[in-house]
């Protein structure tokens, strides 16, 4: 699976791609042609007033907006491109959800618990459209939005939008959570057992998309299951990753 600063980008870069989807329907214009970035700013003030992401980052986090939305109006007037413009709002993204991974993971309980159920939501209609983005979604590898369905973009804006609140609030009042504990991790272990999840799921073991897809989405479901602070330890401090898990001595 991901590590949460991974993850944490793509669903923003997802609402994004749909937003430039809009920007870019026009033919690319001619840097000179300031009245073109005038309008790609209107543009990205309306999705800032109704796309829950955008609304989000516009609210909670003023200042970042306001060079996210002259950064990406730029790049619109500068594009020879639709794929280009897509490209540099992934790293305008990335670089801001990098930024914000500490606080992310500094939310309360409860805020953590909203990205995870809102992940297994987007995890639930990729398994069921499309199972190699939904393994690629997984694993924090999903880079490439043009096909992805209205529906499965609606739900990634909707966790880059959970996301943004909690790193509001662990922004303002970073909690201290400690890392999870032994019983943490055999408690997820033996749900995943029981939900006949591989006996090595969280190993490096290369897996189908089917089985990766699967895999994740009985994680989710079963931090779901959990009481709020112990699926925060969980997810915040290891993110469902593999890797992090060895780290621990797992």
């Amino acid at each position: 699976m991901m590590k949460l600063q991974h993850k944490s980008g793509l669903a923003l870069v997802s609402a994004l791609a749909l937003t430039i989807s809009v920007l870019a329907a026009c033919d690319p214009v001619d840097p000179n042609q300031t009245p073109q970035e005038r309008s790609a700013l209107l543009e990205l003030d309306l999705l800032s007033k109704t796309d829950p992401v955008f609304i989000a980052i516009a609210s909670k986090f003023p200042e970042d907006w306001s060079g996210i939305r002259e950064d990406l109006a730029r790049d619109y007037a500068n594009s020879t491109s639709r794929e280009e413009v897509i490209a540099a709002a992934t790293q305008h993204l990335h670089e801001f959800i990098g930024s914000k991974a500490a606080a992310t993971a500094a939310a309360p309980s409860s805020a953590i618990v909203e990205i995870i159920r809102a992940e297994r939501e987007a995890l639930k209609v990729l398994q069921a459209t499309d199972e190699a983005l939904c393994a690629q979604f997984a694993k924090g590898n999903l880079t490439r939005t043009a096909d992805l369905s209205d529906k499965a973009l609606s739900l990634m804006s909707i966790v880059g939008q959970k996301r943004v609140l909690a790193t509001r609030l662990g922004t303002d009042d970073p909690q201290l959570r400690t890392a999870p504990t032994d019983e943490d991790l055999a408690i997820l272990d033996r749900a995943m057992l029981e939900s006949d999840a591989p006996a090595d799921w969280a190993s490096d073991t290369p897996r189908d998309d089917t089985q990766t897809c699967a895999t994740a989405l009985t994680a989710y479901n079963i931090l779901s299951t959990l009481p709020e602070d112990q699926a925060a330890r969980i997810f915040s401090q290891l993110g469902m990753h593999p890797a992090a898990r060895t780290e621990q001595g797992k």
